[in-house]
């Protein structure tokens, strides 16, 4: 029997994907706050659903805690949000951009330096584009780097590098919780998100709003999407 975890301060909600879960014979735990998922969370769970907004944390960030200590475990972050709002969950009141699909590195760079010192995501599957994106940062005096993890990310700040281009091999999601957790130390530096071909693979789906891009469900959402996640989870 899979243990499952749900976290929402909507109690109602919270309870009733409880109930769903336990007709369909899940050992299930409801917790309604960041504090109580993390007490919750050390009996155990497989699978975790948990919204973004809650009334002592954000959901990324409990993200990022519960995937550290059990990292077994599947995260699954639920939210009415568009992909906007949960940037700004994660951005420490910085400013962030979104910019889909066939982005020209000129743009980029005019974006970034609009939302200096924020987040820009950029959904762009094209071949070698950070390569293109560093060379256009370059052109126009600023100094970039092309990481791939937070280590990378915190060697280029100490290097003065004005601008992060952090190319995502993993989830959206798994790549904000890897911010989070270097985000303080990363004052005064532009990061710039690229969602490359390893992500954008889903055709006909927005990717920037697709489970598998995101790691994320959006409410309201049927339950048999649930179920679907919990079959992909065995």
């Amino acid at each position: 029997m899979k243990r499952v975890l749900v976290v929402d301060d909507n109690e109602d909600l919270a309870d009733g994907l409880s109930m769903i879960l336990d007709d369909e014979g899940y050992e299930v735990y409801a917790a309604y706050d960041g504090k109580m998922a993390l007490e919750k969370a050390r009996e155990g769970f497989d699978l975790a659903f948990v919204d973004i907004k809650l009334p002592d944390t954000n959901g990324v960030t409990l993200f990022s805690q519960l995937t550290r200590t059990y990292p077994k475990s599947k995260v699954i972050l639920m939210t009415g949000f568009r992909i906007e709002q949960v940037l700004e969950t994660v951005s420490n009141g910085n400013p962030v951009a979104v910019l889909r699909s066939n982005s020209e590195p000129d743009k980029v760079v005019e974006t970034a330096k609009a939302n200096r010192h924020g987040i820009v995501l950029v959904d762009n599957p094209s071949l070698g584009f950070a390569e293109q994106l560093k060379q256009a940062i370059s052109a126009s005096g600023a100094k970039a780097a092309i990481v791939t993890n937070g280590e990378q990310a915190l060697d280029a700040h100490r290097q003065s590098t004005n601008i992060i281009i952090y190319e995502l091999d993993n989830t959206v999601i798994s790549g904000l919780a890897e911010y989070i957790n270097i985000r303080d130390q990363l004052s005064g530096t532009t990061v710039i998100f690229l969602i490359g071909e390893k992500l954008n693979s889903e055709q006909g789906i927005d990717p920037l709003r697709s489970l598998s891009i995101t790691g994320c469900i959006y409410k309201p959402f049927d339950p048999d999407q649930v179920m679907d996640i919990l079959q992909r989870a065995a």
